[in-house]
Parts: C-alpha cells; structure tokens; sequence
C-alpha cells in the first residue's frame, strides 16, 4: 500500500466499515514513500484496489499493490555441488 501519512500495526483498513488492518508499516528509503502489509477480506485483495487508512481517527488513501514493492536485484551463485 501506498499514501502519504505513516501507517503502523493496528491501523484499521476501510474509512466506513473495517474490511482489514495494518500488521507492518515503515518508510522506504528505496521508493521514498511509506509503504505497509496489512490483510485484508478477500474481496478487497485485488491489486489497484483502492482503501482508505484510519490513523488517529483521520482517513488516508491507500492502493492495494503486489508485493515486493521493489524487484529484488541481488544474485546468488549457485554453490558447488559437494
């Protein structure tokens, strides 16, 4: 998910009725924005989805996005077989 103000554990996903919560959150250094993994019902899970994040009883909007929210770009060589 991404939006504009800090998500932490316990935020309550849906402005109107709950429909998920906030498990992690923190800033990305990479993508520059705050991002969290939160579940939600199933209805909602569609990448694109848009939510909406109470914290401190303010709505924020967020976007359900696939993860991992940046593509890993490290290589493992194979070891020798032994």
């Amino acid at each position: 998910m991404r939006w504009s103000a800090a998500q932490r554990t316990g935020a309550k996903l849906g402005a109107r009725a709950q429909v998920g919560e906030i498990s992690s959150g923190a800033f990305s250094p990479c993508l520059k924005k705050n991002v969290a993994m939160g579940y939600v019902k199933k209805s909602f899970g569609k990448a694109g989805t848009p939510l909406k994040v109470v914290v401190r009883g303010r709505a924020n909007e967020a976007t359900v996005t696939k993860m991992p929210f940046v593509p890993n770009t490290y290589f493992k060589a194979p070891t020798a077989a032994s």
